[in-house]
């Protein structure tokens, strides 16, 4: 999953086993870590930016970071 943080929404892009995009979505930040539930996501990236600190936390308490 790439995430394209943003102050209050991300953008965010699941790839598949080819890396190929599956889907994507802009989304509140807050909504982000329970988007990843749905989908088996084994490693997250995010863009270096200020915003990026509360949603990489909550990433980080689900496990994901």
């Amino acid at each position: 999953m790439l995430v394209d943080v943003h102050k209050d929404w991300s953008f965010a892009t699941v790839l598949d086993q080819d890396d190929r995009v599956a889907v994507q979505r802009k989304l509140p930040n807050e909504h982000v870590p329970s988007f990843l539930e749905q989908f088996n996501v084994l490693k997250v990236g995010l863009e270096a930016s200020t915003h990026v600190v509360p949603l990489y936390r909550a990433l980080v308490g689900r496990g994901y970071c």
